[in-house]
């Protein structure tokens, strides 16, 4: 017989991987979660706060946009990073994108406004 004792089974009931189980309480029963804002748990108000930070990480003056490529012009455009890093420095496809719009913003504005940048659109005011 081994001196090491065996580990203690989990509880069925904080196993977070038995989702058949009947639910216990009336919180269960509802839907809602047990705990109270215990940020070692996903769904909780703790996501928040992870948002804002991840937020924080990114340069300042910065706004997402949202990007749908052909699948042909995308395995280009990863061909083209790939081959090129040495020569272009350009190891991502934020940059590659970022670079790409920065070039074509300004052939067309020394073409069409004699190398000026347009003024900004005006935004309407938030409610």
């Amino acid at each position: 017989m081994s001196a090491i004792p065996k580990p203690a089974l989990p509880d069925p009931d904080r196993n977070p991987f038995g989702r058949n189980r009947a639910p216990q309480t009336a919180a269960d029963q509802q839907g809602r979660s047990n705990h109270r804002g215990d940020r070692s748990h996903r769904g909780t108000s703790g996501d928040t706060d992870t948002k804002a930070a991840r937020r924080n990480k990114r340069p300042i003056d910065t706004r997402d946009i949202l990007l749908s490529l052909p699948t042909e012009l995308a395995d280009r455009m990863e061909s083209v990073i790939a081959y090129t890093i040495p020569h272009t420095g350009v190891r991502t496809q934020q940059d590659f994108i970022r670079r790409a719009i920065a070039q074509a913003c300004a052939e067309l504005e020394d073409r069409y406004n004699h190398g000026e940048s347009w003024p900004t659109i005006p935004k309407p005011e938030p409610l």
